[in-house]
């Protein structure tokens, strides 16, 4: 059952560590393919280890995808 929301921001404590690119990341990929998400939602990730927005963008773009779980 899909429906078109409004976008969203999503604020992710932890978005550099494990949880977050196993688990997090592919279910709200997973929610926008499935149009339960605008694809105009945005994320921002905060976390303890330094990144820059490429390598925090690079370590998403390397999460599984939610076929892959």
């Amino acid at each position: 059952m899909a429906t078109t929301q409004e976008p969203a921001l999503f604020i992710i404590f932890g978005g550099t560590g494990d949880l977050a690119t196993r688990k997090l990341f592919p279910a709200l990929l997973q929610s926008i393919v499935e149009g339960l998400l605008d694809e105009r939602t945005r994320l921002v990730g905060v976390g303890r280890a330094t990144k820059t927005d490429d390598a925090f963008r690079g370590d998403i773009r390397a999460a599984p995808l939610p076929a892959d779980r």
